[in-house]
């Protein structure tokens, strides 16, 4: 996915390409004896873009659409602390993982890599901040 392109038709007319539509969430959650307290296990996200057309350049309003679900899921799935969109949580790894497989169709990434463990300069793996050190002679 790339940001949205705004293009200027010969017209006159403004087309912006690849403007956000709509996005939907879906939490999948469940209670942990161990936390008692509620844990999500996972959570799928998709999108839709869309190109917007605007004559003579001029503003306009733009419908977008968003959603939240939540479906339990098993008390048999294994869930682990982490942290990470949509909430990071100090002093836990921060998990991403890259798409290997994305479908245009349905905007969504069929298939992921390996996790792995972010890096931000400034925090450290705990989630705690660190200042940066000038090590430059």
């Amino acid at each position: 996915v790339s940001d949205p392109t705004l293009d200027e038709d010969a017209d006159g007319s403004c087309t912006c390409r690849g403007a956000l539509k709509s996005v939907n969430y879906t939490f999948h959650w469940s209670y942990d004896e161990t936390l008692t307290a509620v844990a999500i296990s996972k959570v799928d996200v998709g999108f839709e873009l869309q190109d917007v057309r605007s004559t003579g350049c001029q503003p306009l309003p733009v419908w977008q659409h968003g959603s939240a679900n939540f479906l339990e899921t098993s008390a048999d799935i294994v869930t682990e602390a982490r942290s990470g969109n949509p909430g990071y949580i100090t002093g836990l790894p921060l998990l991403v993982a890259p798409c290997l497989n994305y479908n245009t169709d349905t905007s969504k990434c069929q298939q992921f890599g390996g996790r792995e463990v972010a890096t931000v300069n400034g925090i450290s793996p705990q989630g705690i901040c660190e200042r940066q050190s000038n090590t430059s002679a």
